[in-house]
């Protein structure tokens, strides 16, 4: 549900933001809409991996006995866990693709006004995911 929403979310900001900028969807535009998506798959899988590990710990100690069954609270209780401790990376994982955007969107030499398509639809993920 949280994918698909951000999906949907990232489209229409997309969407915003290249209309704003005035540039037309490319060939140039959709490498970038590339970029975006497989940055967004990147930080969900950092996700995934986060809820994972923080559940398997949780297992883990239900199959050593030192945890009777594993009950609903138990999962709600591992999510939370999962999601706290996947904010540092996450940011960090947003925050350096944001900083890597600075100097293209900045640029005014030969090859700009390409980079600068490229670059246009990763903005909004890097706003939205923080």
């Amino acid at each position: 549900m949280k994918i698909r929403n951000t999906i949907s979310m990232l489209t229409l900001s997309m969407r915003i933001m290249l209309i704003t900028m005035g540039y037309n969807f490319s060939v140039v535009v959709w490498v970038g809409v590339i970029a975006l998506y497989g940055l967004a798959v990147e930080t969900g899988v950092v996700i995934v991996v986060y809820l994972h590990e923080a559940l398997d710990r949780k297992l883990h100690a239900h199959d050593l006995g030192q945890h009777g069954p594993i009950t609903a609270q138990d999962i709600y209780a591992a999510t939370s866990e999962g999601s706290v401790m996947r904010l540092r990376p996450k940011i960090m994982t947003v925050g350096t693709s944001l900083i890597g955007l600075i100097p293209i969107m900045g640029s005014t030499g030969t090859g700009s006004d390409v980079m600068k398509r490229i670059a246009a639809p990763m903005k909004p993920l890097c706003i939205h995911e923080k």
